[in-house]
């Protein structure tokens, strides 16, 4: 009643204030995560929606004063109706993943509907259009003396202002009263940190007051910078957004969205000692999925005086989680069941696409077998039903009759405008007509509005991004340079063209510089970027990758241009690199390993699989890479003077082209041993020179 109430509250005055809230300890128990708050505060938050002048005032979003401290949970007990509902969650989650992919599929080759926008999304859109979001002073942490007592670490990210603001063409913050086609938002980011503290004081300890008070204290802002080991130091950035509601209204030279997005500095430093904690993390995480398996024996007393318990419970474990699993699996009423659950499951699936309504009866059967059978026997079953109700359908047809099972991925659609006419005679009955017809006119839109048809040319999104410097470094123990990245002016630009489904992603870097470990004074310059030649600059990297260009000459084309780079080999740094990425002996991380060997595997497996369906659908892929001769200097004892031998290597030029094959045989297979160009529809040559 009172969530209906507050509700009521919001839609009439649109106002809320609330001040001073306290987080509660248990505000994540029903997460059953494994953290918990210790402390937690928000000074003020503030949402304005004005329902009856949304042509003449902001919306207004503000957080002000968000402060909170996360500790492991260590006490989280097993709750078998909780487990079982996540396990159930999770399974039909996945199970709609899997519907959602089959209907892109199944829709993927027809021609795509081009609609105007609905009444709601225009409603949206006005919204946003004085959207106003002010998020200032954000201080959350998570301190963790459990994983290794003898090295207490905290994680820490602090935020002193993101601002979402409408503006005018020029930038300037205004409030839009009136219908426009363009609207111009304008984002600020401040001082935005990560920060990971080893062997650091701990607050979970002191009173509540004075970690609230700490948090405060220590948020990062220009002028106040606390001593942190910072993973990402203070980033502050400036975006600007402009949405554009009538495409067709500039001829479709303006894009729909076009964000620009402009860093000064990035710096990202990880030292020894995070790099050791990060590894125990993530061991821990490994123990903690582990754990999961065998938590419902897991005994909820003491280890020390209860040998006998825990002993049982390892007992336990094993036995009932390997040895007796294995047999009941195995058994032949198992199977039989497994079998019988798996036709009656198909069979009420059948019944659910051919029926609009089904009976309790059948939905008990389906709600039965999602819960015994596995995501791959459900979706098998699936599959088998969605063919014989396809059957159905065309049997019925041929008869006279209609079918239901055409409409199966049309319901959503027909759900969604029927949820929209309900809102739309929702404020139909909370307006009069004149302020209807001003919030139509505020909001642009028109009850009987044409469809628009985009054309192949027009570029829907453009997102352009841009870095001043980005800052890569590496430390030590005692916090000394190891090895520093340093690139300069990076530029990337991404764009998507929706009626050709294609997308062209640009990016460039002017200069590349490594530096090494300083030794007696002199750091090392271990990369150094050649982009001069003839009195002119050229760039370092230029990279090109887009599908289904507009030329039409190929299917995707990728190009790739490098100037040289001169590479000089530091025997300090290099050794110092390898003792760095060299774990803490008592960590080994084995599940981590064994899916990074498995995702390779499927990399390469899905290369394989593209590269013989380009073939084999006679794709023809453009590819223009050329890699100017860059060259490795080796000093002598390892450290390079301008008075020291030097080994030199040149790499030389490395040119990557593909050609269009004229001849016209038929398809052949491409097999790892091994092929006749000719079966290619593109074959790539190669130049090596110097």
């Amino acid at each position: 009643m009172v969530i209906c109430a507050f509700s009521l509250f919001l839609f009439v005055s649109g106002d809320v204030v609330l001040k001073n809230l306290d987080l509660k300890e248990s505000a994540l128990d029903e997460l059953d995560l494994p953290v918990k708050i210790r402390a937690g505060h928000i000074a003020n938050l503030t949402l304005k929606i004005p329902w009856k002048n949304l042509y003449t005032e902001p919306v207004v979003a503000s957080i002000d004063g968000l402060y909170a401290l996360a500790i492991p949970n260590i006490g989280i007990k097993y709750n078998e109706e909780k487990e079982e509902k996540a396990k159930q969650e999770a399974k039909q989650k996945k199970l709609q993943q899997i519907e959602d992919a089959k209907k892109l599929e199944a829709e993927k080759d027809k021609p795509k509907e081009e609609k105007k926008d609905s009444f709601v999304e225009k409603l949206a859109t006005q919204v946003i259009k004085n959207l106003q979001v002010q998020v200032n002073n954000v201080h959350v942490r998570f301190e963790d003396r459990f994983t290794d007592p003898q090295h207490p670490f905290a994680i820490g990210v602090t935020l002193q202002e993101l601002s979402f603001k409408t503006t005018d063409e020029n930038w300037n913050p205004c409030v839009v009263k009136d219908a426009v086609t363009q609207i111009f938002k304008l984002v600020k980011l401040e001082s935005l940190a990560l920060y990971w503290n080893s062997n650091t004081t701990m607050l979970d300890t002191v009173p509540k007051e004075e970690i609230m008070l700490n948090l405060k204290n220590n948020v990062i802002t220009p002028q106040h910078k606390p001593d942190y080991q910072y993973l990402i130091r203070p980033i502050s950035s400036v975006a600007h957004l402009r949405l554009n509601t009538k495409p067709d209204a500039t001829n479709f030279s303006i894009p729909k969205i076009l964000l620009t997005i402009v860093f000064d500095d990035i710096t990202v430093a990880l030292a020894k000692l995070q790099y050791n904690d990060i590894l125990q993390l993530l061991e821990g995480f490994e123990r903690l999925e582990l754990l999961s398996i065998y938590r419902k024996y897991r005994p909820d007393v003491p280890r020390k005086g209860n040998a006998s318990t825990w002993w049982h419970f390892a007992y336990k474990s094993v036995l009932e989680e390997t040895v007796r699993r294995r047999r009941r699996m195995w058994s032949w009423e198992h199977i039989s069941h497994h079998r019988r659950t798996m036709k009656q499951y198909r069979q009420a699936y059948i019944q659910k696409l051919d029926q609009k309504k089904i009976s309790a009866e059948t939905q008990k059967k389906l709600e039965e077998g999602e819960k015994t059978l596995d995501v791959f026997s459900i979706t098998i079953m699936r599959q088998q039903a969605e063919v014989e109700a396809a059957k159905l359908g065309a049997k019925r047809k041929e008869e006279g009759g209609g079918g239901w099972f055409g409409g199966l991925f049309g319901g959503k659609k027909k759900k969604a405008a029927k949820e929209e006419n309900q809102i739309q005679n929702q404020l139909k009955e909370a307006y009069t007509a004149e302020e209807k017809a001003k919030l139509y006119a505020a909001i642009g839109y028109q009850e009987n509005e044409g469809d628009i048809t985009l054309p192949k040319e027009f570029v829907a999104v453009r997102v352009v991004t841009k870095l001043n410097t980005v800052c890569l470094a590496i430390r030590d123990a005692k916090d000394s340079q190891i090895m520093k990245v340093q690139l300069t002016d990076v530029f990337t630009s991404f764009s998507q063209r929706p009626a050709a489904s294609a997308v062209k992603v640009e990016a460039k870097m002017d200069k590349m510089t490594v530096f090494g470990s300083p030794q007696s004074g002199i750091t090392p310059k271990m990369v150094l970027s050649q982009t001069k030649e003839a009195n002119k600059v050229y760039s370092l990297v230029d990279l090109l990758f887009e599908t289904n260009p507009l030329d039409g000459a190929c299917d995707t084309r990728i190009n790739v241009n490098a100037r040289p780079v001169e590479i000089i080999y530091d025997a300090v740094t290099v050794n110092s690199l390898a003792d760095f990425f060299k774990p803490p002996e008592e960590v080994y991380l084995k599940q981590l390993s064994q899916a990074a060997m498995a995702k390779f595997e499927e990399i390469k497996e899905q290369s394989a699989t593209g590269l013989q369906y380009a073939i084999e659908q006679r794709k023809f892929t453009a590819i223009n890479v050329d890699l100017k001769p860059s060259c490795v200097i080796v000093p002598h004892k390892g450290f390079y003077k301008s008075d020291v031998a030097v080994l030199v290597l040149d790499l030389g030029n490395l040119k990557i082209n593909s050609e269009k094959n004229k001849s016209q045989a038929p398809k052949e297979r491409v097999s790892s041993a091994g092929s006749d160009s000719k079966s290619c529809q593109h074959v790539p040559w190669f130049s090596h020179g110097r």
